[in-house]
């Protein structure tokens, strides 16, 4: 069975951290009061996304897969 990318990305122990991240920073970027909430929240979750997301699917090529035979 060939292991794709998506499978790798599955496995990888970045990503609940990295979906809280996103979650957080527009929760944070919405009390922000320099800038509409909806303002806020959009900037605040597309900053910590790139800031969190961008490694974790760089590194996910590599993921080792439970049961992937190396």
């Amino acid at each position: 069975m060939e292991v794709r990318y998506i499978d790798r990305l599955k496995a990888h122990p970045g990503v609940p951290t990295a979906a809280f991240m996103t979650v957080a920073g527009g929760m944070a970027g919405g009390l922000n009061e320099s800038m509409p909430v909806l303002v806020g929240i959009a900037v605040g979750s597309v900053v910590t996304s790139v800031v969190c997301w961008i490694p974790v699917l760089i590194t996910a090529r590599t993921q080792p897969v439970p049961g992937e035979r190396q």
